[in-house]
């Protein structure tokens, strides 16, 4: 789809039949592909087929750890894979072991991912319970405003 002229795909799952798809992306010959994969087939692809790595669950140490795994993982000729970390400011019940963080706890685990030279890290309020009105998720970003300051270091 992000090759000059029209594309088509059939496979097992969906087709796409001949279109043109436009606009085509600037970056070559695509924009980067992200990966949340975890299993080891799916690592192993994230080394082969993507450009960053975004995991949700688990410790800034074991992320580095993993990351470090893809990228040994990697074919050397290709730039190594980065890391955008999803940390949720309340998870959603399906992710276990996750605790809603407070503004400070993401502020604490944001600094540490910049020390650690992560690449980004993504804050996820899709799951908030806490807001119920349009005036409450309009004030999440100053809320959230210091973990920008965090990021900085």
């Amino acid at each position: 789809m992000f090759r000059d002229g029209p594309s088509e795909h059939a496979g097992k799952v969906w087709n796409i039949p001949l279109r043109m798809v436009v606009p085509k992306p600037l970056q070559k010959p695509h924009p980067p592909l992200m990966s949340g994969m975890r299993s080891e087939a799916g690592l192993k692809r994230t080394a082969e087929k993507f450009d960053i790595w975004n995991p949700a669950s688990g410790t800034l140490e074991q992320h580095l750890e993993t990351l470090a795994t893809i990228n040994e993982m990697r074919d050397p000729s290709l730039a190594p894979i980065t890391m955008c970390w999803n940390l949720f400011t309340d998870p959603p019940v399906i992710v276990a072991n996750l605790q809603p963080l407070s503004v400070d706890e993401l502020c604490e685990q944001v600094a540490a991912a910049a020390a650690a030279g992560v690449e980004a890290v993504s804050i996820d309020a899709n799951f908030e319970l806490a807001y119920s009105s349009p005036e409450e998720w309009l004030a999440l970003p100053k809320k959230l405003a210091p973990v920008v300051e965090a990021a900085k270091g």
